[in-house]
Formats: C-alpha cells, sequence, structure tokens
C-alpha cells in the first residue's frame, strides 16, 4: 500500500517554491516512488522519495529513506498554493495517486497524524507496566508560549521518545504534596495531647509514598520507558522535585522566553484570559522554575525559545546531550527543528525591539512592570532591543 503526506509548501521572497514530505510502499519499503507536482496539467517538478527521515523509521513507516523535496520550476503566486496537486506512484506502475493535500499549519497536522497513528502502541488503558525504576521520562515545562510545543513535537516525531499532544495530569504532585503538608501541620498545630490521635501514627515517609504510588499509577499505561510529558503550567514547574523523586532518571526541558514576547503571543493566541493574568502567569512560572531548579541539579536544561530559531542545530545538541540520545538521533532531531521552525502568533517572527513597540497603553505597561520586573531582571531580560543583557546565542544552559 502507498502512503504519504505533504509536510509542507515553501516559497521564498522570490516566489520559488518547494513541496516537502514523504510516501512509500508499505509492501516494499525500500522501492523508492515518484513524486510530481502539477496545476492542471502543467507539470512544475519532479522528484524521487528517497531522501533520509528517521522520524518516519522511528514510527515503524518505511524504511527510513521516503522523503522528498521537489523544487518548484518557476515563480509561484501565492494564490496558486492551493491549486498545487502532489502525487506518487511506483516506478513500475503508470498511475499516479495523489496524497493528502497540504493544509494550513502542515507541520501539525502531520505531527498529530503521527500522535493518532501511534496511540495505541503508546498507551495500555489497563496499565501494563508496574516497574517505573528504569523510566527516562523527559518533561518539557515552561510557560505556555515559550516553545514547549516545538521541541515536545520533534522529540516524539524523530526520537525515542512518545507521549500525548498535551499532558496536564502530573502536574497535580506539586497540588497533592502542597494539600498534604498543609492539612497536617495545620492539624497538628491545633493538637494538645497527639498521643491520643491517629494523625500521629502516620510520618511523612508514610504521605510520600502514598504520593509516588498515586503518580507511578498515572503513567503506568505507558508502554515504553522513553516517554515524554508536555505541560505548560505553574504547577507542572512547581512538581518538578517531586517528579525527580519518582523518577531518578528523568530530565527536565524549562523553555523560557522574555515576558515582553511571550505576553504579546499569548494575547494573540488565547483571548480571553487577559493582559493582567498573562502577565501575572509568565511571572509565576518563571519564580517557580526559579524556586525548584536547585533541588534538580544536573537534570536539567534551559532553552530559550528565540534560540529554537536561531541555533536549532545548536539547541538540538544541548537536548541531546540532556537526554543522551545517540547520534543519528540527535542529528534526527536537528534537522526537524531546523526544517519546522517553532510556532509563531507574530506571521514575522521579530522579536519587539522594546517594550513601547507593543502597541500596548501606557497602563498596559505600567501593570507588566509591575507585575513582571522582578523576573525580567532575574532572568536578565530588558526592555530595550538587546532582549537581553546576556547575548542570545548560548543554546542551552544547564547547572
Amino acid at each position: 500500500m502507498i502512503r504519504g503526506f505533504v509536510d509542507s509548501l515553501r516559497v521564498n521572497a522570490l516566489n520559488e517554491g518547494r513541496v516537502i514530505g514523504w510516501a512509500c510502499d508499505t509492501g516494499e519499503p525500500s522501492h523508492r516512488l515518484h513524486v510530481r507536482v502539477r496545476i492542471g496539467d502543467h507539470v512544475l517538478g519532479l522528484s524521487l522519495a528517497d531522501r533520509a527521515r528517521p522520524d518516519l523509521l522511528s514510527h515503524r513507516i518505511g524504511d527510513g529513506r521516503n522523503g522528498f523535496v521537489v523544487p518548484l520550476e518557476g515563480r509561484i503566486d501565492v494564490s496558486q498554493q492551493d491549486l498545487l496537486q502532489v502525487e506518487v506512484k511506483r516506478q513500475d506502475a503508470g498511475d499516479w495517486i495523489g496524497l493528502p493535500e497540504r493544509r494550513a499549519n502542515g507541520r501539525r497536522v502531520v505531527a498529530r497524524h503521527f500522535q493518532e497513528e501511534a496511540a495505541a502502541e503508546l498507551w495500555s488503558d489497563s496499565g501494563i507496566r508496574n516497574e517505573h525504576s528504569e523510566d527516562r521520562p523527559v518533561f518539557v515545562i515552561g510557560a505556555p508560549r515559550s516553545g514547549t510545543s516545538a521541541i515536545f513535537q520533534s522529540l516524539t516525531l524523530v526520537t525515542r521518545y512518545r507521549g500525548f499532544f498535551e499532558g496536564h495530569v502530573l502536574d497535580v504532585a506539586a497540588a497533592v504534596q502542597e494539600a498534604v503538608d498543609e492539612h497536617f501541620q495545620t492539624k497538628r498545630s491545633h493538637i494538645p495531647n497527639p498521643h491520643f490521635y491517629h494523625l500521629e501514627m502516620i510520618n511523612k515517609a508514610t504521605i510520600q509514598e502514598a504520593v509516588q504510588q498515586l503518580l507511578c499509577r498515572l503513567v503506568s499505561g505507558y508502554r515504553t520507558p522513553y516517554w515524554a510529558d508536555k505541560t505548560p503550567t505553574t504547577r507542572m514547574v512547581l512538581s518538578a522535585p517531586v517528579l525527580a523523586s519518582i523518577w531518578p532518571l528523568a530530565r527536565f526541558i524549562f523553555m523560557k522566553r522574555r515576558g515582553i514576547e511571550n505576553v504579546m503571543s499569548r494575547l494573540r493566541k488565547f483571548r480571553e484570559a487577559g493582559f493582567e493574568y498573562d502577565a501575572a502567569d509568565w511571572a509565576a512560572t518563571m519564580s517557580g522554575w526559579r524556586a525548584v531548579r536547585g533541588e534538580i541539579p544536573g537534570k536539567f536544561l534551559e532553552l530559550e525559545q528565540v534560540e529554537l530559531l536561531r541555533n536549532p542545530d545548536a539547541s538540538a545538541r544541548a537536548v541531546g546531550e540532556l537526554l543522551a540520545l545517540p547520534e543519528d538521533e540527535i542529528r534526527a532531531l536537528s534537522d526537524h527543528l531546523r526544517q519546522h521552525r517553532p510556532e509563531v502568533t507574530d506571521p514575522t517572527g521579530q522579536i519587539v525591539s522594546k517594550i513601547e513597540d507593543t502597541g500596548w497603553t501606557p497602563d498596559r505597561i505600567v501593570t507588566f512592570r509591575r507585575l513582571c520586573d522582578e523576573e525580567m531582571r532575574a532572568y536578565g531580560y530588558t526592555y530595550d532591543d538587546r532582549y537581553s543583557r546576556a547575548a542570545v546565542g548560548n543554546a542551552g544552559s544547564k547547572p
């Protein structure tokens, strides 16, 4: 059976286009398929689906060399993009077969396509594993709109790691721990004679063990020890020490982004939350990370969202070293980050030069400074076109 997908269509400033995707014959994965792109009867480009695609191999599709890039002849007007037809055929067959049509935000579509196919292999509702000491989870954390999706999707598409698009389960760890601590501290502070209370028979180690068992049960359905979780919430950041104690081999990737760009992106993407909430939440996440990162030394990487755009190779190398990935997976991660930009709500993808260029009212600027200034300073971010006091260019920082 012939399978394939059109990942993206790229048109540069000169209106020169190329189509990127993959195609394979699942019955004969080593058989390379012809690819053509046309508008009506006019063929714009021909190629062979023989390029390296480790992401396909990791998802058991093809033999790892089923990707294609088709340069298009002549200039392509933006208005013509929806007219393009991408087709493939076997070398010994005469019929062309159309691939699923390219859609807006094709990168996320193809990522979801892989994830849905792999769901059955990723998870068992009955919970198949009781032993978790050898698990090597990676937790992608940070504030929303900081690049968590970009790094998570790249990891789960081209490396051994697997996971759901969104987690939002394990951030209960901090809430449970906090509730338990508060309960016992409050109760014990009001007990006149503890010898008459059941409460006095329960020590903290017993509670911690019960919490650990609960959290392990929540992930027992993963079929692989290499599972990944993306939960961009402040609670998840605060949960990091608890999670690290449960899974000694766990690693954390904290994605960070200057508060100005982060809040602007949130306002474009999530209009219902509101300016003050977005600013306060960014500050809480950044503050929370500063509070807990010292408790998990050697287990984390801090990565700037802008570095995924500027230095994808260095970013992939930093992530690969943190997770002890083999060299071929690091290269695949680098290729994927280079080809697929992080999702941006600003179509220009530009860094705001200074806070006055945001278009915010003076009152909003005052509010932002009030809520975010402490964290802006703590992380070395500036309010002008320098972005930060330290030169952005170090792909990742580890303790």
